[in-house]
């Protein structure tokens, strides 16, 4: 295993469509509604009024007991203002306000579509993701590929998906001014790739000039050799790797002892090194939107956070908009589960006494025994912490706490560094 993070394949660089692709809307009109129409009752009790698929939009008119509100549901990729959020969508309402009854039809529109998200079916999933793509330009190159020529780091290493995409990104680099190697290592990488990363083949290392690039790929190329040989990969093979891909010096010596840990178990470590509060811009559960590649000390590392803002800084420089918008998605309650997975209470504000107003609760890989927490904190705009036990609270009543093991579970709030 190695200081970096294999959970997340590179971002396709070698071409991408500005064409908009329609049609998710209606898919998901038929999935969420699951064959109702206009005039019949919802599963969960409402009416349904009347249902639109626009463009990039589901519009749906629901009413119960004389209150009645106008909703809808966009993408989450697609940004903007929100009532409620989800893992992919934006829920809102029509009007400037909305009386109590009113509100408790959207809120449960909301419980409705966290309970469903997690059976999305592929197609859909896919006319989702192609539907956002059309709709926001790509950045140039992948971050760490912006952090590199920024020279916040020396040299950063991708595992690209696919047999042929290696020679494709070191092309790609090139064109960009970067210099690449693309290294097959495909027994190498299948002992600890994860995520999207899982069955992959290549690693390519990208480097601000080419001496940066080869120190990078030697350094992991006698970390492979020892695999090969059946040795141990040494404390000294993973640190300098680290060095060469310029990872701060005291997350490379936290990693040493513990290289051998699932990736969910280094996290909830780092998590529970970490002191009352946690730096937002080290928020890596979500690798899709994680500006740091290594695995941190402790989520209050101030040589993790330059970092980290110096990657942020390199995406402002070519796109300030999405780099505002990447930074805002790592604020929020981040819960760690020590064996695997996470949940991320979003767009929240604090409300004093260790309380935090939240907006959007996310859950990432599944969370085991402690699934029901997901469905739990959805019905919940509000949550405490303390020592133990997080209460979640609706509309400033108290719910049911939730107790916990903090040898299992980590909590903490990702705030702004000051």
């Amino acid at each position: 295993m190695t200081t970096h993070s294999n959970d997340l394949a590179a971002t396709e660089v070698t071409g991408s469509s500005s064409a908009r692709v329609p049609g998710w809307t209606s898919s998901f009109v038929a999935f969420l509604l699951d064959g109702a129409g206009p005039g019949d009752r919802l599963s969960w009790g409402a009416r349904l009024d009347a249902v639109r698929a626009q463009a990039d939009a589901a519009q749906l008119v629901i009413e119960r007991d004389g209150a009645s509100v106008v909703a809808w549901i966009r993408l989450r990729t697609a940004g903007g203002a929100a009532y409620r959020t989800t893992e992919h969508f934006l829920l809102g309402h029509e009007g400037t306000s909305l009386d109590d009854a009113a509100l408790a039809l959207l809120n449960e529109l909301h419980r409705e579509l966290v309970r469903r998200e997690s059976t999305l079916p592929e197609p859909l999933l896919e006319a989702m993701r192609q539907s956002a793509a059309g709709a926001q330009a790509d950045l140039p190159m992948p971050i760490e590929w912006l952090a590199v020529r920024a020279g916040v780091k020396p040299a950063a290493r991708q595992v690209p998906s696919g047999a042929a995409v290696g020679d494709e990104l070191v092309a790609a680099a090139e064109r960009q001014g970067l210099h690449a190697i693309a290294v097959d290592a495909a027994a190498y990488l299948a002992d600890f790739s994860t995520g999207d990363a899982a069955g992959c083949q290549t690693i390519v290392y990208v480097g601000a000039t080419p001496e940066a690039a080869r120190t990078a790929c030697d350094a992991e190329r006698a970390m492979i050799a020892a695999c090969d040989r059946g040795e141990p990969v040494t404390f000294a093979l993973n640190a300098a790797l680290g060095r060469a891909l310029g990872y701060p010096e005291c997350c490379i010596a936290a990693f040493g002892p513990r290289c051998d840990l699932p990736n969910a178990a280094l996290r909830f470590e780092a998590l529970e090194q970490t002191g009352a509060s946690a730096f937002a811009l080290l928020n890596d559960v979500d690798p899709r939107r994680s500006l740091i590649s290594h695995f941190v000390c402790r989520y209050d590392c101030g040589a993790s956070l330059r970092y980290a803002r110096g990657v942020l800084d390199a995406v402002a420089a070519v796109d300030v908009t999405r780099a505002e918008a990447l930074s805002q998605s790592l604020h929020g309650v981040v819960a760690v589960f020590r064996e695997g997975g996470s949940l991320q209470l979003g767009e929240t504000h604090a409300a004093g006494d260790d309380r935090y107003v939240y907006r959007s609760s996310v859950m990432h890989e599944n969370l085991g025994g402690y699934a029901h927490w997901r469905d739990v904190l959805a019905d919940a705009d509000e949550v405490r912490l303390a020592p133990g036990v997080l209460t979640p609270f609706r509309n400033g009543q108290p719910l049911a706490p939730l107790p916990f093991d903090e040898a299992r579970v980590q909590i903490r709030a990702f705030v702004g560094a000051a």
